[in-house]
């Protein structure tokens, strides 16, 4: 007797292999450790990374969030290191992207944006 063909059994092996590679991709990312400081005047997010050069980091500041970046490929004589960073920081609205001020020293990626109007 020949199987027939089914569906169910046909998508749980697509969705078993597709969450596979989607586990895989995430575990190539490491999520940076990260200080969230905010006032009246601004948010201050610090963030660690270490073993990672100024043009290896990616920024992009969003209206409702903020995406970082990093990525390191070093090869050697005998091996291949290769590590990433990525860190999502959803930004509430009343901030003022345009003015951000973004610094990199020994290892930590600073990013401050200031407020659009003062709290009361």
């Amino acid at each position: 007797m020949a199987k027939q063909w089914d569906p169910v059994d046909e998508f749980l092996k697509l969705k078993t292999s597709v969450h596979a590679h989607i586990k895989q991709a995430l575990q190539e990312y490491k999520k940076p450790h990260c200080h969230l400081t905010h006032n009246k005047h601004r948010i201050e997010v610090e963030i660690k990374l270490p073993d990672v050069h100024k043009k290896d980091i990616e920024i992009d500041i969003q209206p409702r969030a903020l995406l970082i970046r990093a990525e390191k490929k070093e090869k050697t004589d005998s091996t291949k290191k290769y590590f990433s960073y990525f860190r999502k920081i959803p930004l509430s609205p009343g901030f003022n992207t345009s003015q951000a001020q973004i610094r990199f020293f020994r290892g930590t990626l600073v990013i401050k944006i200031p407020r659009k109007e003062q709290w009361k």
